[in-house]
């Protein structure tokens, strides 16, 4: 679990490998629906860069941008911020929600090539 705080100063506390990409990403909160570029991921966390006027500690539900995959929806909490966008913890549901890391680094790794 990642220490909620607002500055860049946080201590790297991550057990999971992160992954860069720069795929658009939709992500909603309780009142509206927004559209960011995902900028790297693992499998506890994203971080989303956008310029949107969002809190940490705010509850949101990550969805990937393919409309096949919109289905694949995660849960988390944003957990730090900077001018750039937000880092935000998933948390682990439901194993339907794993397949959606899988593409997004698959893609990825399919555009290296």
């Amino acid at each position: 679990m990642l220490k909620i705080s607002n500055n860049d100063e946080n201590i790297e506390r991550r057990t999971e490998p992160r992954h860069s990409c720069s795929e658009n990403i939709f992500f909603a909160t309780k009142s509206q629906l927004y559209e960011g570029l995902l900028r790297d991921y693992s499998r506890n966390g994203v971080f989303i860069q956008t310029y949107e006027d969002l809190s940490v500690g705010e509850m949101i539900t990550v969805a990937a941008q393919q409309p096949e995959e919109l289905n694949d929806k995660r849960q988390g909490q944003i957990v730090w911020c900077n001018k750039k966008g937000y880092g935000v913890e998933l948390y682990r549901g439901h194993k339907e929600t794993e397949p959606e890391l899988d593409r997004i680094e698959k893609r990825n790794s399919d555009s290296s090539i």
